[in-house]
Order: structure tokens, then sequence, then C-alpha cells
């Protein structure tokens, strides 16, 4: 049998962030509703018993608008139209401030083993350029909960290259991450704004993020993503290594 990942695109958000390139509209219930419908339904068109799925990422977007319910059904459609994995690594990418005990509980009952949170920055300075609608209490304190709601496999999505940064506003950042201890950290540098000098800049402000990294005990196994041993995106792993 062979091995496939499952990517499940949910395009909807709260607000467009003007540096994302991924396709998203407007979050609204009714359009929802006919979108999550018509994932089932390629499901259906695709369907192959004998493709086993062994990862799932749920990609947006802002996937953690869903419920758990919406979130359990199209696992269920994924597990009836292939050979869903028993240990399939299932990942969800998380808003900060849409993670409340009660959801982290339902997502780990729904499935979901590996959360993704685009916490972005640690510095309200940052958050704010970048227009986030959560502040940077919210970014640590979402991780806090994950943890203790017994999630285990948790991503950090990190920017740099911000025009706020400095090599100080960095090594703060790398504190937080320090102090939180997620199993995997993606590191993004700002792309669609217009800066000066940012070729050079970004280069120091990536070689710095790598350096603190390494320090801290992390594997650069690809360009922007960095892991504990044993840590990496499974799902990711897929794209570079040309598997289905």
């Amino acid at each position: 049998m062979s091995k496939a990942g499952l990517y499940v695109h949910f395009p909807f958000c709260r607000r467009a962030c003007f540096y994302c390139h991924f396709f998203k509209r407007r979050h609204r219930p009714a359009p929802v509703g006919d979108y999550l419908a018509r994932l089932q339904g390629e499901m259906l068109l695709r369907r192959d018993p004998a493709l086993e799925v062994d990862t799932v990422y749920f990609g947006g977007g802002s996937p953690s608008l869903l419920d758990a319910g919406q979130i359990s059904r199209q696992l269920d459609a994924a597990a009836k139209h292939f050979g869903l994995a028993s240990r399939a690594e299932v990942t969800l990418e998380a808003n900060p401030e849409d993670l409340s005990p009660p959801l982290l509980k339902e997502l780990r009952s729904a499935g979901i083993n590996r959360l993704s949170v685009g916490a972005q920055s640690f510095q309200e300075r940052d958050l704010r350029f970048l227009r986030r609608t959560h502040d940077a209490t919210q970014a640590i304190q979402s991780l806090t909960l994950a943890r203790e709601a017994g999630f285990r496999n948790i991503s950090v999505d990190l920017i740099i290259g911000l025009p706020s940064q400095t090599a100080g506003s960095m090594e703060a950042n790398f504190r937080a991450v320090a102090a939180l201890a997620p199993a995997h950290v993606s590191v993004y540098i700002l792309e669609n704004v217009p800066r000066p000098a940012a070729d050079e800049r970004d280069a120091r402000l990536y070689f710095q993020a790598r350096q603190a990294l390494l320090d801290l005990g992390f594997e650069h196994y690809e360009v922007s993503n960095f892991c504990r041993p044993g840590r990496a995106s499974r799902h990711n792993l897929k794209y570079w290594r040309m598997e289905p």
C-alpha cells in the first residue's frame, strides 16, 4: 500500500493578512458549510482505499475557526475514502486567539495531534505592524494552554524581516521560544512589503534566528523549518521528497 499526505485547505479568515499569498475569503457560516461539503465530495471523486494517508494537514486561511464536529466529519470522510492510518500525523494551523481550553480539548478528541500556531512574533510592536488580531500575551497563553490540554507536538510560526525588528527584539522572541519549548519552529521572511536594503538585513536576521534555534537544540532540516530531534513535520517532508 502506497502512502500519501492529505492537505485540506480552509480559505476562510476573520481578516486577510496583507503578507499572506494563500487563497482566502472572509469567514461567513453559509459558504463555509457549502465548502466543507464540496471537500467531502472531492474526497469521494478521488477515492482510493489502497492509498494509505499517514499525514493530514488542515491549512488556510484560518482552520482554527472550524469547530471539532466539522473537523471530525472531514477526518471521517478521509477514513471512508482512503486508508487513513491509525497513527497519522494530523496537523491544524491555529490562530492564538482561537485556542481556548474547551476548543483544545475538543480538537484532541476530534483527532488533531499536532498544532501549528501562527504567533508570528512575541513582540507587540511587530504584531501591530502585521495587523494581527492577537497580542503577545495571547500568543504566549495559547501555547501554554495547548500544552496543558495535552498537545506535545506543537509548532510555532515566526516572521522575520519586519521594519520594527531589531537584534534585541529577535533575542526576546527566542527567549520566549526557549521558555515555551515547542517541538518545532518555522521562520518565514516577510514578503510583499517594499523595504530598503531588505535582502542584507533579512539575511542577518535569518542567520541570527538560525543560530538561536541551533543553540536551543533545534535541528535545521529545511529552509524555513527547525525541529527538536524526531519532530520534523512528516507532512511537509512529503513535498520535499516528492511523495504523493
